[in-house]
């Protein structure tokens, strides 16, 4: 049987930045390395291509399923959450939950069933839930997981387990231990969810975001986004503001970040120390998004016109509506990369 989540701090990395604008971190073996010159330009661009119709309220959730029927699950102020289709448009009825998580889904076959899996928190942030889309479901469904948390859960982040026995990978901090990255996996055991804890990551400064993929782990804080990738020394971007809300795509020895800012703005980087700011021109029936709150990036390529996947964004309005508005993020790392 798996163990409850009573962590134990091994493996962390702790990262320090020095005073007057020379930023250093200090890797586990001892050894220090100057934060990499952004090479990047100044800003990259690309067409909206999709959006849906406003909704009633603003999103409290955006996470993508990785294929199936179900694009989109969102929260909603008034209601909790629902999945909708690539319009907007519910194909299930609403639950009552809370959950706050921008995040691509996973899927797998348990006890037989075909599942989506999203990663979440409780209505009370005491826990950490797994939301289970399914056929034959109306609605959503949350199931809580046995890891033991003190204090409220700030946030959480998942990607898809490479090992045996597993199904994802999890990643969480709180608000008594902010500074930490807290990671697991969640296993099936039946028709029961199990978790694994794993190591815990600590960084300088309290977190504001995470993203997972099959090979990096990325932070992001007021120290600005941290990629630390399997086999490869960690890398430090200071970047110009808060990043908020964090979605990332590795690609063999590449790592690709979108993020939205505290003020609404879209930046993308990358594992080779280059960031962006994001201009979104408008298309022909869609218009660029001024205030993101919440973003991902999907690598799933059934959608038409997305053979790569696609970034899909909340896109705020100055009454506080949301509309879902999507773009392909490849033209975005490619510039960035040529740069």
């Amino acid at each position: 049987m798996a163990e409850r989540a009573s962590l134990k701090r091994k493996n962390s990395i702790v990262n320090q930045r020095a005073a007057f604008g020379a930023i250093l971190f200090l890797a586990a073996c001892g050894g220090s390395e100057e934060v990499p010159v952004n090479q990047g330009p100044d800003s990259v661009s690309t067409p909206v291509v999709w959006q849906t119709e406003r909704f009633d309220t603003g999103l409290t959730t955006l996470s993508v399923s990785p294929s199936g029927e179900a694009v989109f699950l969102v929260g909603l102020e008034n209601e909790g959450l629902k999945f909708t289709n690539i319009d907007g448009t519910a194909i299930s009825e609403a639950a009552p939950y809370r959950n706050g998580i921008s995040s691509t889904g996973v899927t797998a076959q348990i006890d037989g069933t075909y599942l989506v899996l999203f990663p979440g928190v409780s209505r009370n942030s005491d826990q950490i839930v797994v939301v289970v889309h399914g056929d034959g479901l109306l609605a959503p469904i949350e199931v809580e997981l046995d890891v033991s948390v003190t204090g409220s859960v700030e946030g959480v982040c998942a990607s898809r387990s490479q090992d045996d026995g597993s199904i994802m990978n999890i990643g969480y901090w709180t608000s008594v231990d902010p500074t930490s990255l807290y990671t697991g996996s969640v296993g099936a055991e039946g028709t029961d969810f199990t978790f694994t804890p794993g190591d815990i990551e600590s960084y300088e400064q309290d977190l504001t975001g995470c993203a997972l993929t099959d090979r990096a782990t990325i932070a992001s804080g007021r120290f600005g986004i941290d990629i630390r990738s399997e086999g490869s020394d960690p890398v430090l971007i200071d970047m110009p503001g808060v990043p908020t809300s964090v979605s990332a795509i590795s690609d063999g020895s590449d790592t690709n970040v979108a993020m939205a800012m505290s003020g609404g703005e879209v930046y993308v980087a990358n594992s080779e120390g280059n960031f962006s700011r994001v201009e979104f021109a408008a298309g022909l029936s869609a218009t660029g998004p001024e205030n993101v709150r919440y973003l991902v990036m999907t690598q799933r390529a059934d959608i038409p016109g997305f053979s790569s996947g696609f970034l899909a964004m909340d896109a705020r309005g100055a009454d506080r509506t949301s509309q879902i508005v999507i773009a392909d993020y490849e033209d975005l790392f490619r510039q960035l990369s040529d740069s």
